[in-house]
């Protein structure tokens, strides 16, 4: 279990563990995924989606078209 930084607390399972995570961690491991699991992350949360979205992951994953997240739709 965990307190976010909101004060809710999350639950024992791993999704919500997840959640919990700051927003520069995810970052850090979306970075370490390959643009299709990039989009299937994008896809399970409004949270991921954000993430999955940010300009420093779109400069590393797609180098041509830094500031367009091709593998994520609107």
């Amino acid at each position: 279990m965990c307190v976010t930084q909101a004060g809710g607390v999350c639950c024992g399972d791993d999704l919500s563990l997840m959640m919990c995570l700051p927003d520069e961690l995810l970052l850090a491991i979306f970075t370490y995924l390959q643009h299709i699991d990039v989009a299937s992350c994008a896809a399970v949360c409004h949270k991921f989606k954000r993430v999955a979205m940010d300009a420093t992951l779109c400069q590393l994953l797609n180098p041509l078209t830094p500031t367009v997240a091709t593998w994520v739709q609107p």
